[in-house]
C-alpha cells in the first residue's frame, strides 16, 4: 500500500496501556496499536485514532492519551460514547444524560487537541444541539455484504449498495422509531447529519469554518 490523501488508517484507542488492554481483554493490544501508528506515520500514511468514552472512563487520563497521541504525529482525534446496543451489554455503557456530561468536559479537550470529530457533532453529545441520525451516512460493508440498517445494528445483509438502499425500511430506525436506537449518540450516523444541517444556521458554518482551518 502507499498513502494517498483520501485514504486515512483509524486505529481505535481507548485508554493508556491497562485500560485499552483490559477493555479489549487483549493484553499486548495497546503496544502493538501503537507501533502500529508509529510505521504508518514513518511511511506517510494519515492516521487518526478513534476513542470510545465510556462510564467508568477516567478523563484525565484519556487527556493524556490524546497527548501522547499527538506526540507521536496522530494527525487527529475522533470520539464517541459508549452506549448499550444489541450486540452487547456490559454495565460499562452511558446513557444519554450519562453522555452529555461527560461530553461537556470533552467538548473542552477539543480546545487543546487536534480533534476530528466536529464542534457540531461535539455540541450535539453536550445537549446543546438536537441532531437526527442518518443511519446510511457511514455504510458498513464486510465479509458477508453491505450491513443494514448501520455499523451497529445488524438486520439484514445486502450483496449490493444499491439493494441495502432500495430495500432497507430507513425510516423504520431512529431515537423514538427503535427501542435499539434509543441511547445511541454515536458519530457514525449523527457526524453525517451535521452535513446536511451546517448550511441552516451562519453560526455553524462559522464555527464549522474555523474549525476546518484550525
Amino acid at each position: 500500500m502507499t498513502p494517498h490523501p483520501n485514504f486515512t488508517f483509524n486505529v481505535h484507542m481507548d485508554g493508556l496501556e491497562e485500560t485499552h488492554d483490559r477493555i479489549l481483554e487483549r493484553k499486548g493490544a495497546f503496544k502493538i496499536a501503537l507501533e502500529g501508528i508509529k510505521k504508518a506515520k514513518k511511511l506517510g500514511f494519515r492516521v487518526c485514532t478513534n476513542t470510545t468514552i465510556f462510564n467508568e472512563t477516567d478523563l484525565v487520563e484519556i487527556e493524556m492519551l490524546f497527548t501522547l497521541l499527538e506526540e507521536i504525529g496522530v494527525d487527529g482525534l475522533l470520539v464517541a460514547p459508549g452506549f448499550g446496543y444489541e450486540a452487547v451489554g456490559e454495565k460499562l455503557f452511558l446513557e444519554r444524560r450519562d453522555i452529555e456530561k461527560k461530553f461537556a468536559e470533552v467538548f473542552e479537550m477539543s480546545k487543546k487537541h487536534r480533534f476530528f470529530s466536529t464542534p457540531m457533532y461535539l455540541r450535539f453529545l453536550k445537549g446543546e444541539k438536537k441532531l437526527e441520525c442518518t443511519p446510511w451516512g457511514n455504510p458498513t460493508r464486510n465479509t458477508v455484504g453491505w450491513k443494514a440498517p448501520c455499523y451497529l445494528i445488524t438486520d439484514a445483509h445486502y450483496p449490493t449498495f444499491r439493494e441495502m438502499m432500495e430495500k432497507t425500511e430507513w425510516d423504520k430506525y431512529g431515537v423514538g422509531r427503535d427501542s435499539r436506537c434509543a441511547q445511541c449518540m454515536m458519530h457514525c450516523g449523527f457526524e453525517p447529519t451535521v452535513v446536511n444541517e451546517i448550511g441552516k444556521s451562519w453560526k455553524d458554518i462559522w464555527e464549522m469554518f474555523v474549525w476546518n482551518l484550525t
